[in-house]
């Protein structure tokens, strides 16, 4: 006998509603994008380089960069537009948006793994980007070396096996190995 996740099967036999696992965790959610970069309040230099960029990953400008993830890592205080700026690339690609608050999906504990993992794997089945907030996380020394090293190794290889363009969001800029995520921008 062939066993399979009952969400995988939901996906063979066409019907395509969100993991329920998900949901129930509360810390994931499908965001539709509303307009594209053109209404996000930003610098112009920077929207356009955060385009040029994805054009030239996704090939759109002939740079073929198949099979490797395109990972941002927007960081500034709240309110500083992260969040507004992803939502508006994915306008412009029109593509929904997975979002993730990773502090929200830590609390689970042991479970944060595997619904990482579910998340992920459902921004694939679903042709969706995802967008990963609260990534400082990761790095705040108060949740001490043995909580936030196995997590982050697992954002990356969750964003390496499944990914194809990520958002990363915090307040703070990247402490983590450069080139953990392939293709890391």
């Amino acid at each position: 006998f062939l066993r399979l996740d009952p969400r995988i099967l939901s996906y063979i036999l066409g019907h395509n509603p969100p993991d329920e696992r998900l949901n129930a965790s509360g810390a994931v959610e499908l965001v539709h994008p509303s307009g594209d970069l053109r209404d996000v309040v930003a610098d112009d230099g920077i929207k356009r380089r955060v385009r040029n960029i994805t054009r030239g990953h996704l090939g759109l400008r002939g740079n073929e960069e198949h099979g490797k993830p395109l990972v941002f890592h927007f960081h500034g205080a709240p309110g500083a537009g992260k969040f507004d700026l992803a939502r508006g690339l994915c306008g412009e690609l029109d593509v929904s948006m997975l979002y993730i608050d990773l502090e929200l999906l830590a609390a689970a504990g042991e479970d944060s793994r595997t619904l990482l993992r579910l998340a992920f794997r459902e921004a694939l089945l679903l042709q969706v980007a995802v967008y990963v907030d609260q990534t400082g996380f990761l790095f705040d020394s108060s949740n001490g070396e043995t909580v936030r090293r196995p997590l982050l190794k697992y954002v990356a290889r969750a964003v390496r096996e499944f990914g194809w363009i990520v958002f990363l969001a915090g307040e703070a800029p990247w402490y983590g190995e450069p080139g953990i995520f392939y293709g890391t921008v």
